[in-house]
């Protein structure tokens, strides 16, 4: 089990370095609503990375990864 964990995140750091390249990364953003009045306050942009083999990836799975590989300096760009 732990082998096959590290494959996978050897996989995913490969595919966070070509991600960008490949436009593979979009924004969503998502209103902040304030509650009592309902008004839209802002919005906050979030981060999706849809792979081409595996579909979407979520922030909790790619972020770490593109953490512990010093990929997330290209990611944020």
């Amino acid at each position: 089990a732990m082998e096959a964990e590290e494959r996978d995140r050897r996989e995913l750091e490969a595919g966070l370095r070509v991600a960008a390249a490949r436009g593979e990364f979009h924004l969503l953003f998502q209103p902040l609503v304030c509650v009592q009045t309902r008004a839209v306050l802002g919005h906050e942009a979030l981060l999706r990375w849809t792979h081409p083999r595996r579909g979407p990836i979520p922030p909790d799975v790619f972020i770490p990864v593109a953490e512990g590989s010093g990929a997330i300096v290209a990611v944020g760009e």
